[in-house]
């Protein structure tokens, strides 16, 4: 059958396929259709609503409606002793209340409620909306002014940032505090703005008014209460496609297609190696002319710097960088070592832009400070351990807890007086005294100078499908005279990495991140008489995928940086 037809337009034959014409006309109006579905259901669901003054009457029926659930209780904590009760609606009918309680053995929410009304009589419709975070998350001192309805949200006991919620467009504006915050309230100043009192660890106290501009809100004092901005992603889009892959599809199912690349990678590495040795085994002779010595399978391990300065004495320089091939098997595998003398040099850990995410929804600016960056003290950076998403590691940055640390996962501690530590949380670590920094990453590599007995099973190190894929990794440890280790390379198994870390006097040790994407390592110094301050950096490894001035502007993920200890501050 010929479903075609000639059509004739100003003179002209055009040649119309009917069935081809009918698909594409019902595709379009299918499209159409959805949209105004949509664009119906949004109308029809548009329900404006402003606030209406609830008299203490009403909010007392309101709190015995939701004590009557046995699922919620209003939370008595508003400064004022008034209930945190509020109610939006229109011609005097309370459509929604906000209300600021908890369900049974649960923490406080924000919670918004359907209130229907029937016959003179209001109900509630179960279940609520919940404007909070999650149930790891406190909130409380739940305040309103129009459109927005302020809060304060805690982890683990700690206030941690004050939350303003725009009714209008469901959007959340995060205020973090700048300091160790032991007690925060919000108090009404007028219809356009809020003062947040704040009583620091120390007992210091401030006064910090939040301003309502539009749809804005601004702080009058970013210095104690500072605006968290949405997060920035400085990821290339192969590699945002790749998470996102990953998101969709499961990292199973990415670690077999990664596994079977760098399996093909890595057996055709090798075979070219071995063809290049067999020819300089046949002419050991270069074209130069001079003589070619005959690569030798290495000893575990080898080091490119003489074995006095692996390990080294106290007064050693601040960085100490060496060599060694840590993989009797592949004589061109290669791992780079940076010792650092904690004695000389400070670390700081900095929460990258969209991980780890805090509980409270607070995020770090993902770049080393401009204070800091002007500083001559700056030497060097480095990455930090996996996403948040591939197992919830303990994390905390300047006093901030992000998340709490787990038992038997190891854990790199940085504390008020400049020591650093590395070990098991729970066994050698296992509390956050005197401690302003912590992160978490998988278990111990190394613990008591011995690996752990699990390194050969791949997959407790990374998401790989099988022993056999050797990736970039880094890692980090301690020696016996608490001076650091940091090692990274690519084409290494966990067990590879170990040994090199090994090689260096680690006693205890663990994997930080892997990849070529995320590995990264780069000295830092200021260009010599420059009046702009200009840094340069070098790459540990000059085959490290990004670039040497990676944590300078903000980045998606955490990472360490290293200063040099003034003379006034010694540890």
């Amino acid at each position: 059958m010929n479903n075609s037809r000639v059509l004739r337009i100003n003179g002209r034959r055009y040649k119309l396929n009917l069935k081809r014409f009918l698909l594409t006309a019902l595709i379009f109006f299918t499209i159409l259709g959805t949209i105004a579905a949509t664009l119906i259901q949004r109308i029809n669901n548009y329900d404006p609503v402003t606030p209406i003054n609830l008299s203490k009457e009403t909010a007392r029926q309101f709190i015995q409606l939701l004590d009557s659930t046995k699922q919620y209780y209003v939370s008595s904590n508003a400064s004022d002793n008034t209930p945190p009760i509020y109610a939006l609606g229109n011609n005097g009918i309370i459509k929604k209340i906000l209300v600021n309680a908890r369900k049974v053995s649960k923490t406080n929410q924000i919670y918004v409620f359907r209130t229907p009304y029937q016959n003179g009589r209001y109900s509630i419709t179960l279940p609520p909306e919940s404007l909070s975070n999650g149930p790891q998350v406190n909130d409380s001192a739940l305040t309103m002014a129009y459109p927005f309805m302020f809060y304060v949200s805690s982890f683990s006991g700690q206030p941690q940032s004050i939350n303003a919620y725009n009714l209008q467009n469901n959007k959340k504006n995060i205020f973090a505090f700048s300091n160790v915050v032991k007690n925060a309230s919000i108090l009404p100043v007028n219809k356009n703005q809020v003062k947040v009192r704040l009583v620091e660890n120390a007992g210091k106290t401030a006064n910090v008014f939040l301003t309502i501009n539009k749809n804005t809100v601004s702080s009058s004092s970013p210095n104690d209460l500072q605006y968290i901005a949405p997060p920035s992603d400085n990821t290339s889009p192969f590699i945002r496609l790749v998470e996102g892959v990953k998101q969709i599809m499961g990292n199973s199912t990415v670690a077999f297609l990664e596994n079977t690349w760098y399996q093909t990678k890595d057996n055709f590495t090798s075979l070219f190696y071995s063809v290049k040795n067999r020819k300089q085994q046949s002419n050991p002779t270069r074209a130069e002319g001079t003589a070619a010595a005959i690569p030798q399978k290495p000893a575990l391990p080898i080091s490119k710097t003489p074995p006095q300065t692996l390990p080294v004495p106290d007064n050693s320089p601040p960085l100490v960088k060496s060599i060694v091939y840590p993989d009797p098997s592949r004589s061109y595998i290669k791992a780079s070592l940076v010792k650092i003398n904690p004695k000389l040099v400070d670390f700081h850990l900095t929460a990258g832009t969209e991980d780890p995410v805090s509980v409270t929804g607070i995020h770090g600016t993902g770049m080393i400070p401009w204070s800091e960056q002007l500083q001559n003290n700056l030497i060097a950076d480095f990455n930090a351990g996996f996403q948040a998403r591939d197992g919830v590691y303990g994390f905390m940055v300047d006093n901030q807890l992000y998340q709490l640390p787990k038992i038997g996962l190891a854990t790199f501690c940085i504390y008020k007086d400049g020591k650093i530590d590395i070990g098991s949380w729970g066994k050698e670590i296992s509390s956050t005294t005197n401690m302003i920094s912590l992160r978490q990453n998988l278990p111990m590599l190394i613990d008591n100078g011995k690996l752990n007995p699990l390194i050969s099973d791949q997959a407790k190190w990374g998401a790989t499908v099988n022993n056999a894929v050797r990736v970039w990794r880094s890692g980090i440890g301690i020696d016996g005279q608490g001076q650091i280790i940091y090692a990274a390379g690519n084409n290494l198994t966990a067990e590879t990495l170990a040994h090199a870390l090994l090689s260096a006097g680690s006693i205890r040790a663990m994997e930080l991140d892997i990849n070529s994407y995320w590995v990264t390592f780069n000295f830092l110094h200021h260009i010599s008489g420059s009046s702009n301050g200009s840094l340069v950096g070098t790459k540990l490894d000059p085959s490290m995928t990004r670039s040497p001035y990676r944590y300078l502007s903000p980045d998606t993920r955490d990472f360490f940086y290293l200063t040099l200890k003034t003379p006034a501050h010694p540890s």
